[in-house]
């Protein structure tokens, strides 16, 4: 059971919060009302500002040392990552009954101040009702947000007899998105090169037209099975066949075979028909 915690104070944190550590030095704020720009130049003693119920401020000065470690107070069950706090952002501190130790949490106050982050959250993926074990990657769905990394990612497990798992990542610093499973089918589109790839067993698109702007180049064999109108030069490089008619407005060349039930050419080019081939002039 998670013990009860008491907020006491807020801090400001004097040093930026390294990549995957929680505890963080913090300066203890609660009486200080004008906080210099340099956090750590502070040093000594802290005056004891506070007022009795007649309103006498109290006498001397307390040593409370001038900062203290504090680890993260993780309010949020999913979060695995603490934030990247950095120099001069405020957090809230808490303690547990008379523990002196201090654990910290967000406040909001200053956050503009945050640079580069990352953080990821993972989700519990045990389907069975009697396993407590700890959660890990093989057995949550885990997403990463990075700007440290320029990287987003949403990863899925199978640990629950799920059929595939997914791994799903953008990388703004490489200007890529990669779709891909464990059943080798991938899909990555890269931005600056234009360029989309697909690799799997089957494209099926349904689709009353489909409209290509420019060459395509196929290095396997095509096999249509209604009429085809060409408009412009087709180039095979292997067999190509059809089973309806085929017309052309342009010229027909291949290194294979052609294969048709019949064509009809609009225009003179340099194939030739032949018991219904078509083969290079």
């Amino acid at each position: 059971m998670r013990p009860f915690m008491l907020q006491t104070g807020v801090g400001i944190v004097t040093k930026t919060k390294k990549p995957g550590e929680h505890e963080i030095t913090v300066f203890i704020q609660n009486d200080i009302t004008d906080i210099e720009e340099d956090i750590v130049s502070f040093s000594g003693t802290l005056k004891d500002n506070h007022k009795d119920p007649k309103g006498n401020k109290g006498g001397g000065s307390v040593d409370r040392g001038v900062t203290v470690k504090a680890m993260y107070h993780n309010e949020q069950p999913h979060q695995f990552t603490s934030p990247d706090v950095v120099v001069g952002e405020q957090v809230a501190l808490y303690q547990v009954g008379s523990d002196n130790r201090y654990w910290w949490g967000i406040s909001g106050a200053k956050s503009n101040l945050r640079k580069l982050e990352h953080t990821q959250w993972r989700w519990s993926n045990k389907g069975d009702p009697t396993d407590d074990g700890e959660l890990k990657k093989d057995n949550t769905y885990v997403m990463t947000v990075s700007t440290r990394d320029k990287k987003i990612s949403l990863v899925t497990t199978d640990n629950d007899k799920e059929k595939a798992t997914y791994k799903i990542e953008i990388d703004t610093k490489k200007g890529s998105i990669v779709i891909e499973d464990n059943h080798d089918n991938f899909i990555k589109l890269e931005s600056p090169e234009k360029k989309v790839s697909v690799q799997t067993k089957l494209v099926y698109i349904d689709a009353p037209e489909t409209h290509i702007t420019g060459n395509v180049l196929i290095d396997g064999t095509l096999d249509v099975k209604k009429d085809t109108t060409l408009h412009k030069n087709l180039t095979v490089k292997s067999n190509t066949s059809t089973k309806g008619s085929n017309t052309t407005d342009g010229k027909t060349t291949g290194k294979g075979g052609f294969y048709s039930g019949s064509t009809e050419k609009k225009k003179t080019g340099s194939s030739h028909e032949h018991d219904g081939h078509i083969f290079p002039g």
